[in-house]
């Protein structure tokens, strides 16, 4: 384990403090990638406990899967993003269609990633 404060190695991970410098050390399970209950998700943020496929499957209506992980800003900019290219693709022809064909995609390959811990929370 490394301790957060002076950088140094800490060959016993049973001791509270750091050996180096003397400040606790906080335990591997505390690192802060591990989400909590009532905690706002940061950068760096990691889903532990969610279904991948579930998450996948959601995500077929681009935002929903993300929803489900707790990424709701990537949530929100992939629906909004999808519901634009899908007003857009009726009037101007099969661009817009195809692009909202390319935020399903990105949309479900995102949320299988996020919620097997593969990628972080925005």
């Amino acid at each position: 384990m490394k301790c957060g404060n002076c950088g140094a190695f800490q060959a016993d991970t049973t001791l509270p403090f750091c050996a180096q410098c003397g400040k606790p050390v906080a335990p591997p399970e505390a690192d802060g990638r591990i989400r909590t209950p009532g905690r706002a998700p940061s950068a760096g943020t990691y889903v532990h406990g969610k279904s991948a496929v579930f998450a996948g499957l959601l995500s077929i209506l681009p935002g929903v899967g993300q929803f489900y992980n707790g990424d709701v800003k990537k949530g929100a900019v992939m629906l909004i993003s999808f519901l634009v290219a899908l007003m857009l693709a009726a009037p101007t022809g099969g661009l817009f269609g195809f692009v909202a064909f390319l935020i399903i995609v990105w949309a479900v390959i995102d949320a299988f990633r996020v919620a097997r811990g593969r990628a972080p929370l925005w």
